[in-house]
């Protein structure tokens, strides 16, 4: 890596990390957060033919060439989406359907975000029938915690994050997850305070909006 693309991806490391990311890496200078982070990503990149004929498509140098084409909103946002603990993105057309379990997943993921306050077990997705209604439930400590969700072909209904949000909040959540909103048919939530929220608008050039983020409806 050369030295001046070093220092641009550390300097974004460095902004990341003033809004409140990658708090795993707080025993860490920026420079070795940077080193670390890249070190996972090369380790994450499959070991096969392909990848070992063509390693300029690592992971780590994929990530690096993006930082290379210029530091904005986009690219904050590719870094931040490896902080698993404060940040889920993914497609809101994501094969919903029975037998799917993709709302299971999405009560795991975004337990991930809740600071240990969402603990989930039992996480139960039942259909009514191959086009809904869906009821997903789940238990924490014996209270039980439930949801009816319509069916939008294959696309989430965004209500599951506002009753995933409440559920947290009942449970001692005292940080918000907030949806950033010019991602297109993505979802990308972050965890955030209010003063790490207006880091992120400030320093990383985010609009953030909370609302149910609802697949296209079937006509």
């Amino acid at each position: 890596m050369g030295l001046i693309l070093q220092q641009q991806f550390t300097a974004s490391i460095s902004t990341l990390r003033k809004c409140g990311f990658f708090e795993q890496y707080s025993s860490m200078t920026d420079a070795q957060a940077a080193t670390a982070l890249l070190e996972w990503l090369h380790q994450q990149t499959p070991q096969d033919a392909f990848y070992q004929a063509h390693p300029e498509f690592s992971f780590d140098k994929a990530l690096l060439r993006r930082v290379a084409e210029g530091t904005g909103p986009d690219t904050f946002k590719e870094i931040a989406s490896y902080d698993f603990a404060r940040v889920w993105s993914g497609d809101l057309e994501a094969d919903v359907m029975k037998d799917n379990d993709i709302y299971v997943g999405v009560v795991e993921q975004y337990a991930r975000l809740s600071m240990g306050c969402l603990q989930p077990t039992n996480i139960v997705e039942t259909w009514a029938s191959e086009t809904g209604p869906v009821t997903l439930s789940f238990e924490q400590y014996g209270q039980q915690f439930t949801t009816q969700l319509a069916y939008y072909d294959d696309w989430i209904d965004g209500e599951v994050f506002s009753f995933l949000d409440a559920a947290m909040k009942s449970q001692g959540f005292t940080s918000s997850i907030h949806a950033e909103v010019d991602t297109g048919q993505d979802v990308f939530l972050v965890r955030a305070n209010e003063e790490e929220k207006a880091c992120m608008e400030r320093e990383l050039g985010w609009s953030f909006d909370w609302q149910p983020l609802m697949g296209e409806e079937t006509e």
